[in-house]
C-alpha cells in the first residue's frame, strides 16, 4: 500500500487547547494540506471552539460533553475510515508536546518498513522528561512488549503512524488515555507489526499531564483482560 500525500489525514484530538491549537494547526499546514487535518474537540470549555472555527480548510468535528482522549481518536478514525482514499492516519497530542515537522519521517517509516503502527518514540532522549512519567512509561512499555511479542519503547506516545485498515479489523472499546494501550495490545494480538521511529522530547513550560491515578487503574484493568479469550 503506497503512501502518498493524498492518502495521508492526520488526527487532533483536543481539550481546552485554547492557547496551543492555532499554533499547532499552523505548523501542520506546512506538512501537509488543512482538508486532511482532523481536528476533534473533545467538549472543551474554553476558547477552544471559536479558535477552530477560524481556521478554514480543517475537517472539524466536535463533542457536546468531554468524552476522553480515546472517544475522540476514535470519533476521528471513524470519520476517516469513510473516506476511501484514507489510508494512512497520523495522530499527534495538541499541547504541543508533538512537533508536525516529524511527519516526514513517519512516511519514510512507513514506506521502509511497511509496518501497520509507527511509534514516535521519545526515549533516546530523556532530559525533559519527569522521572514517574519515565517510570510508569518504561513499566507500562515493557508489559506490552510481553504481551505482543515485539519491541515497543515509548507506549504512552500519543504520536503514531497507523494504516487505516487496521482499524476495520480491531474493535476498540477504550475511552480515555487506555485507548493508546488498548490498540497496541489488540493489533499485536492480531499480528499486526508495530514499530518505532525517534521523535524530539518536548515537554512545555508549565505542562501538565493529564494522565490521572485511575488511568494506572485503568491500564492495569486493560492488561489483566488482554488475558481473556474473548479480548
Amino acid at each position: 500500500m503506497k503512501l502518498t500525500e493524498s492518502t495521508l489525514y492526520v488526527i487532533v484530538p483536543v481539550y481546552n487547547g485554547e492557547k496551543n491549537i492555532q499554533n499547532i494547526i499552523n505548523k501542520l499546514s506546512k506538512q501537509i494540506p488543512l482538508k486532511q487535518v482532523i481536528v476533534v474537540n473533545d467538549g472543551s470549555t474554553d476558547g477552544t471552539n471559536s479558535a477552530l472555527l477560524q481556521i478554514a480548510d480543517i475537517i472539524y468535528l466536535s463533542h457536546d460533553i468531554n468524552r476522553g482522549k480515546g472517544a475522540a481518536l476514535k470519533t476521528g478514525i471513524s470519520y476517516a475510515i469513510k473516506l476511501k482514499q484514507c489510508k494512512h492516519i497520523i495522530t499527534l497530542d495538541s499541547d504541543g508536546q508533538h512537533d508536525p515537522k516529524e511527519i516526514p519521517k513517519f512516511i519514510k517509516a512507513a514506506q521502509e518498513t511497511k509496518a501497520d503502527i509507527i511509534i514516535g518514540s521519545r526515549m533516546a532522549d530523556l532530559a525533559d522528561m519527569p522521572i514517574h512519567r519515565i517510570l510508569s512509561n518504561k513499566i507500562t512499555s515493557y508489559l506490552i512488549s510481553l504481551r505482543t511479542m515485539q519491541a515497543v519503547e515509548d507506549s504512552q506516545s500519543g504520536y503514531r503512524l497507523f494504516k487505516t485498515n487496521l482499524f476495520k479489523h480491531v474493535k476498540l472499546i477504550c475511552n480515555y488515555f487506555d485507548f493508546e494501550t488498548e490498540v497496541l495490545l489488540k493489533a499485536g494480538a492480531k499480528g499486526y507489526k508495530i514499530t518505532q521511529i525517534e521523535i524530539a522530547t518536548i515537554y512545555p513550560q508549565n505542562n501538565v499531564s493529564a494522565i490521572k491515578v485511575i488511568d494506572i487503574f485503568r491500564f492495569i484493568k486493560l492488561y489483566l483482560g488482554s488475558f481473556k479469550k474473548d479480548f
